[in-house]
């Protein structure tokens, strides 16, 4: 009898056991570890050990990057060491005395599940108290006034020291905050430290103030902080083979083209090709690799037959429409043109296939150029015959057939703009999205007339040209100069064909 029980028992736990369900793990772990006791109080006064030990209330990870764990201010090297529930924080420099510290691990201590971390900060003093004053600093961009988040703001004793002496980041409104900060003159410096040394390169993003900053109990202010990148010492870079007769390379503005020779002979032949960059016109190429000398530079390029064997490809640019031409076409080829012949050159009016003569056609550089005055087209071919162009490299030109729709003066609208602003030395600046459509200096007269305008919309900003040198200027440090200032008008003026719109601008 007491076998048949036992056997019965064991049946019912069998299939109590072979019950189909869901096993869950309970509610998610969103809570980060939390500190359970510590070796020193918060607000530690008179402190003078070279170690601090915290113990949590449950097992976690310690992440390690570079600057997560930090001491502000940055007089010793902060050491980890985890034992189960302990962490361990020590140094081998001797701290200053009567100075108050702080100690972050920004995302440092995580939990082991979910990686659930939070910013921990202990703040101590080595001597009777706690410094308590606190600076505040708006960080933002400076050309588009938006403010930055995770800047790293510094107060320095001096504006050529290195390391700040206190430091924080910016939260996602731009806004820093510098607590327990002991009364004295401080130099503020702010940047985006990509590689989380501490130290100010020219590469980073960066702003700050050339004077001295009193911080005692009277200072309330918020500083206001633009950051941009400082123009540093430009270099000759991107050279580049454009074959058949072209070089391009990134050229900056204050340097001498006078020490410029490519294959021995100087270059006297410059196209512009944007900001900063150039074309240079290589003439006849007898070798697979040449040398472009700047200066006591010499750069090597290959320039192979396949390469300088090619024949000019006349490209469209887009129409520009002028009042004295209603009709302007340009062709851009990959050589300076040194000759033209009219006879392989044609324009067809393609409403009733007539034949037009241009009022001319042009040459300068790498570009060919009609101009028509018929108000009456609409659509227009233009075709070359091989030949029809020839290069300083040699190279003749494909045959080539464009077709050309002629925008009318009423597809165009115009703007016109009063500005009740303080705008002496400054750039008033006609934008469509983030292209720059037009750009004229300010006047006394503050009205700006924008005509011959693709219908959309556009807006305004204004550069304040603090020194009329015709552009936007990042900060300067040697000459303690600012970024300059830019103004944003983000109304929106909408244009529309054969249409005048007028807007203003006020402060």
């Amino acid at each position: 009898m007491r076998i048949i029980k036992l056997g019965f028992i064991f049946l019912l736990l069998l299939s109590s056991c072979a019950q189909v369900g869901t096993i869950t793990g309970g509610e998610k772990d969103v809570t980060a570890p939390k500190i359970k006791k510590r070796s020193i109080p918060e607000g530690a006064v008179n402190f003078n050990s070279k170690e601090i030990s915290l113990d949590f209330d449950e097992y976690f990870q310690l992440v390690q990057s570079q600057g997560n764990i930090a001491i502000v201010p940055p007089d010793a090297l902060i050491s980890c060491k985890v034992n189960k529930k302990r962490l361990t924080l020590s140094w081998s420099e001797q701290l200053k005395p009567a100075t108050t510290y702080r100690i972050y691990l920004n995302s440092a201590v995580k939990d082991v599940s979910e990686g659930n971390s939070e910013l921990i900060n202990l703040i101590f003093s080595t001597g009777p108290t706690i410094d308590s004053l606190v600076f505040n600093a708006l960080v933002f961009d400076a050309f588009y006034g938006t403010p930055i988040e995770n800047v790293l703001l510094g107060l320095y004793d001096s504006l050529n020291q290195k390391i700040p002496r206190y430091f924080i980041q910016s939260n996602a409104d731009g806004i820093a905050t510098i607590k327990n900060i002991a009364k004295g003159t401080y130099f503020c410096k702010a940047m985006i430290d990509l590689n989380k040394d501490l130290i100010m390169q020219e590469s980073e993003i960066q702003g700050g103030s050339f004077e001295g900053i009193t911080i005692d109990g009277d200072f309330l202010d918020t500083l206001h902080i633009g950051l941009s990148k400082p123009t540093s010492k430009d270099k000759i870079k991107n050279i580049k083979y454009i074959p058949p007769g072209l070089v391009g390379l990134h050229f900056p503005k204050d340097m001498n083209t006078d020490s410029l020779y490519f294959n021995g002979s100087r270059i006297t032949t410059f196209f512009s090709a944007g900001t900063d960059s150039l074309l240079l016109s290589t003439g006849p190429i007898t070798s697979d690799v040449s040398y472009l000398v700047v200066g006591s530079d010499t750069t090597r390029i290959r320039t192979v037959l396949k390469d300088r064997s090619l024949k000019l490809n006349p490209k469209l640019l887009p129409q520009n429409p002028s009042n004295a031409y209603p009709f302007h076409a340009i062709f851009e080829v990959k050589d300076k043109i040194t000759g033209i012949d009219l006879q392989k050159l044609s324009v067809l009016n393609l409403t009733d296939s007539t034949k037009i003569t241009p009022d001319s056609v042009v040459f300068s550089g790498n570009k060919l150029e009609f101009f028509l005055k018929w108000n009456s087209l609409s659509n227009v071919l233009i075709h070359g015959d091989e030949g029809a162009i020839t290069g300083f490299s040699g190279a003749i030109s494909s045959g080539f057939t464009s077709k050309v729709s002629v925008s009318q003066k009423r597809d165009y609208g115009s703007i016109v703009l009063n500005s009740n602003t303080q705008t002496d030395n400054a750039i008033i600046q006609l934008m469509k999205g983030e292209v720059l459509v037009r750009e004229v200096a300010a006047n006394k007269t503050k009205k700006y007339v924008f005509t011959d305008l693709i219908p959309g919309e556009y807006y305004v900003r204004i550069v304040l040209d603090a020194n009329n040198n015709g552009s936007w200027d990042p900060i300067n440090w040697e000459g303690k100069r600012q970024a300059e200032t830019i103004l944003w008008y983000r109304s929106i003026l909408k244009v529309r064909a054969n249409w005048e719109v007028e807007g203003t601008l006020t402060d």
